[in-house]
């Protein structure tokens, strides 16, 4: 009888420790990988520390009636999580909290080339725009975590994969338009239209490379107007691919 008794005392703060621990237990995978946060935060952080305007970000998510983003591919692991990062840094709070400046975010805006990069009427000259900022953002981050020579090989391989991906999406929305089976390159990637040796701009950036427009005349690139505005300074040159 007693050894029931023990055996009773001793179960019950056993079961009280598994739930506890069950409560606890950690959440279902949320579906974004390592690679996508690191692009999102790179891309998120570098929006507030360069103090990029609102009006700069809203250029660069230009999205027109029945299109997708226009300067990004639709379902590109490396576009997507750029446009998750400009989205939360438009909806930002309008000012920072006690800061008697009314300031919205830390650094200054952009400089005078990128500007006017993005605000231009040429649409080559807006993804270039959006390719050097992507370009940059990833390169600060991947400096400021001090990676091993190991961490940074394997980060710049997975990077690689999501760009190939990318590139495989935009090569499976040209195929939709030759072949007229679905709507294309048009609503997926509207700046790609009539554009078959363009690279993507945030997967290029993603790997450390400009912005590519292939070597061959290309068609009359889609068209997508935006006001013309005033800005300040010098803008970093991409680099020719991310050293390992």
């Amino acid at each position: 009888m007693n050894d029931t008794k023990n055996m009773k005392i001793f179960f019950l703060p056993a079961v009280l420790v598994l739930v506890l621990f069950t409560d606890r237990a950690p959440a279902a995978p949320s579906g974004f990988d390592e690679t996508q946060r690191f692009i999102f935060h790179s891309i998120l952080e570098g929006l507030y520390e360069d103090g990029v305007s609102t009006e700069d970000v809203e250029l660069i998510l230009m999205r027109r009636e029945h299109e997708e983003y226009f300067h990004f591919i639709y379902a590109c692991p490396v576009c997507m999580a750029s446009v998750w990062a400009f989205e939360a840094y438009l909806n930002r709070p309008a000012k920072l909290h006690s800061v008697k400046s009314g300031a919205s975010t830390f650094g200054f805006g952009l400089e005078k080339e990128l500007h006017d990069g993005l605000h231009s009427d040429d649409v080559k000259q807006r993804l270039t725009a959006t390719n050097t900022l992507i370009g940059r953002w990833i390169d600060r981050r991947m400096d400021m975590l001090r990676l091993t020579r190991e961490e940074r090989a394997e980060l710049a391989e997975n990077l690689e994969a999501k760009r190939e991906r990318g590139t495989g999406m935009l090569n499976t929305f040209r195929a939709q338009t030759r072949k007229k089976e679905g709507p294309g390159v048009a609503y997926y990637a509207p700046a790609y239209v009539d554009q078959d040796e363009w690279e993507c701009a945030a997967c290029s950036a993603a790997v450390g490379k400009p912005m590519d427009f292939g070597k061959k005349k290309a068609p009359k690139p889609a068209t997508a107007p935006v006001p013309k505005s005033k800005g300040a300074g010098k803008p970093k040159p991409a680099s020719e691919g991310r050293s390992q």
